[in-house]
């Protein structure tokens, strides 16, 4: 735009305004927001920002310590998260998204197959809490070592022991062994698990023929393990939400 006739003065120089539309058409011409010019002669825009779930909802953190930077909504399709960047690239050159600390240590992982004009974020989690130890009967009461058994109490039925540890996670165990150790006198058979606070599970004595022993022997010995399966894909529906983020940073050439 031209500028209308009149002059600065800057010290001692005045300027007119047909010098001035000389600068503005020249090297002071500045280049639309978030645009980085290389040294290449290549354009790039920055895709920066963080996204958090609120009762319930998926959005971008846009508020007095947060803002972002080419990434205009992100939508929950379900199965994963797709974000939109407003504009079209003409190449990917990288994008990045990553855990904050509070999903991190949850075991959430975060990747993205990234396109030109948005990117779908895919969620697995990782976390495994397996359970299990040593247990032997030392002619007084049962002991424990090697694993993260808490303690082991009595049961209503006389051949059975309860068995704390901390809950699988996740919930369902792939597999479950309780295995004994010894003369090979005894017969170790899971009778039920469940928990709520923490972990347990019921374990039930027999002898070889079958029959329950009611009376606990100091040469009893066993193994327990639960493990369990890692959870794989998941909804980002189900993550836990609050102060927790998923990050984002990449660079697109335009």
């Amino acid at each position: 735009m031209p500028y209308q006739k009149q002059e600065w003065t800057d010290g001692e120089t005045l300027i007119s305004a047909a010098r001035m539309n000389h600068i503005e058409d020249g090297i002071f011409n500045v280049p639309e927001p978030s645009v980085l010019a290389a040294a290449s002669g290549n354009r790039y825009r920055v895709v920066a920002g963080a996204i958090r779930k609120t009762n319930g909802v998926w959005d971008l953190i846009h508020d007095t310590g947060h803002t972002p930077s080419g990434i205009t909504s992100v939508v929950d399709r379900g199965n994963d998260l797709r974000i939109s960047y407003g504009f079209t690239a003409q190449r990917v050159v990288s994008l990045v998204v990553t855990a904050d600390e509070s999903y991190n240590v949850l075991g959430y992982s975060f990747g993205a197959s990234v396109g030109l004009d948005g990117s779908t974020i895919k969620i697995t989690n990782s976390r495994q809490v397996n359970a299990g130890g040593y247990l032997a009967y030392n002619g007084t009461e049962w002991t424990f070592s090697t694993g993260n058994i808490t303690r082991v109490e009595t049961r209503p039925n006389p051949h059975e022991i309860r068995v704390f540890h901390p809950l699988p996670v996740p919930s369902t165990d792939i597999y479950l062994s309780i295995t004994g150790r010894g003369p090979g006198k005894y017969i170790y058979r899971a009778e039920g698990s469940g928990g709520t606070n923490e972990g347990y599970t019921n374990i039930g004595i027999y002898d070889m023929s079958g029959n329950p022993v009611t009376a606990f022997k100091n040469d009893m010995k066993l193994f327990m393990v639960r493990q369990s399966n890692p959870l794989g894909q998941v909804a980002p529906s189900t993550l836990p939400e609050g102060n927790t983020n998923i990050w984002i940073l990449g660079l697109m050439e335009v």
